[in-house]
Formats: structure tokens, C-alpha cells, sequence
């Protein structure tokens, strides 16, 4: 009986429109048969990210994403994604 790692990764974007789908493949490319949950944080975007991640939010169900009202920067963003992990091992991006 083998049991997997169960992982939050947690990405920090920053008006990243255009790169997210590839991020997101490349993810699941990645971790195809892990047991894991994709947090965004965007972090102030001022383009397109925001509805970027919820157009991809509607066929992806294990991907979470929360907005900064500003822009708080790397270490706020890691804080917030581990704050709403639920699983126990977190990765970032």
C-alpha cells in the first residue's frame, strides 16, 4: 500500500497574463499522479492576470486563487498561499 505525498504548491504571480496556462500544464505535467492543490496569489496584477486565473479556475479544480488588494510582494504572497494550504508539504514556484 503506497501512499503519496500530498502537497500545496504555492505560486506567486505578478502580471503574469500570457504565461499562466503554460504554468499551470507544465504543473500538471509535472505532478501527474500526486496528490496536490495549486495556490496563485496575485499579487497586485494590474493586466489581465486575475481573470486569466479564473478562466483556467473553471476546468481546474484543484486550483485556488487569492488576489492582493496591492502589491505585498514575494514573502506576503508565500505567507497567505501557506496559510490556506491544506495539505501538509508546501512547494513554491
Amino acid at each position: 500500500n503506497e501512499q503519496k505525498l500530498e502537497v500545496t504548491l504555492v505560486i506567486p504571480v505578478h502580471n503574469e497574463q500570457g504565461n499562466l496556462a503554460q504554468i499551470v500544464e507544465d504543473i500538471r505535467t509535472v505532478f501527474d499522479g500526486w496528490i496536490y492543490e495549486m495556490v496563485f496569489i496575485d499579487d497586485g496584477s494590474v493586466d489581465e492576470t486575475a481573470a486569466e486565473l479564473r478562466e483556467l479556475k473553471k476546468t481546474i479544480h484543484f486550483l485556488e486563487i487569492v488576489t492582493h488588494a496591492g502589491r505585498y510582494g514575494k514573502s506576503a504572497a508565500l505567507a497567505t498561499g501557506g496559510r490556506l494550504a491544506r495539505y501538509p508539504w508546501l512547494a513554491s514556484l
